[in-house]
C-alpha cells in the first residue's frame, strides 16, 4: 500500500471511533524519502500499526479496514 492510504485509513478510523486509541504512523518525508534505511524504518512502524490494530476485530472488520 502506499503512505498516503495508510494516512487515510487512520484518519478514518479516528473519525469513526474517536474513544479507541488508533495508533500513529510515521511521520511524512519529502526529502530522502527513497532512502533504504528510511524505507526499512517506514515499513516497521506501519507493520507496527496493523499490528497494534489486531485486537479489535471490529476495525478489522470494518468496511473503512
Amino acid at each position: 500500500r502506499r503512505y498516503n492510504e495508510f494516512h487515510k485509513l487512520r484518519d478514518v478510523l479516528e473519525q469513526r471511533w474517536p474513544g479507541i486509541p488508533i495508533p500513529q504512523i510515521p511521520p511524512k518525508k519529502a526529502v530522502g524519502n527513497k532512502d533504504i534505511k528510511f524505507i526499512s524504518e517506514r515499513r516497521f512502524y506501519l507493520e507496527r500499526f496493523l499490528k497494534k490494530l489486531a485486537p479489535y476485530k471490529f476495525v478489522l472488520e470494518s468496511p473503512e479496514f
